[in-house]
């Protein structure tokens, strides 16, 4: 599945009205549409210990996305401690209202991650997390 594909189908499954390309170039639409990403790392000194991808989804939500843990690292804590370390920093941002993460992990490590975090599984198949307080109506 290509990107275009890819957005279409994460339009019909959260119920957004697809931005259409019109006259844009395919980079700047890509741009439009996948908005800016972020990358943070979690170091160990010298060492990389593991990386994610973070993007905005509207402007209320973000997405923790390709969250990998380097080999000589996994099934040590680390991938957990990452994720809980970047949703404190997520939210430090007071318009956030929820973080999303969607499972593309082999055997399933992110849904463990997310589910001993407190994410709960929508009917989109992705893992979501509020803001305490906030309003849960609010659009994806």
């Amino acid at each position: 599945m290509d990107w275009k594909q890819g957005y279409n189908r994460r339009c019909i499954l959260t119920g957004e009205e697809p931005i259409l390309q019109g006259d844009k170039t395919d980079q700047e639409y890509y741009g439009l549409i996948n908005g800016p990403k972020f990358q943070y790392y979690l170091l160990e000194g010298d060492n990389v210990i593991g990386r994610a991808t973070l993007s905005k989804r509207g402007d209320n939500f973000v997405d923790i996305q390709y969250v990998l843990i380097e080999e000589e690292f996994k099934n040590k804590g680390y991938g957990t401690r990452f994720v809980q370390m970047l949703e404190d920093e997520i939210m430090k941002d007071e318009q956030v209202t929820g973080i999303i993460i969607e499972d593309a992990s082999y055997l399933g490590q992110t849904t463990k991650i997310a589910t001993k975090l407190g994410y709960e599984l929508n009917e989109h198949g992705q893992f979501i997390k509020y803001r305490p307080n906030k309003d849960k109506n609010v659009s994806l």
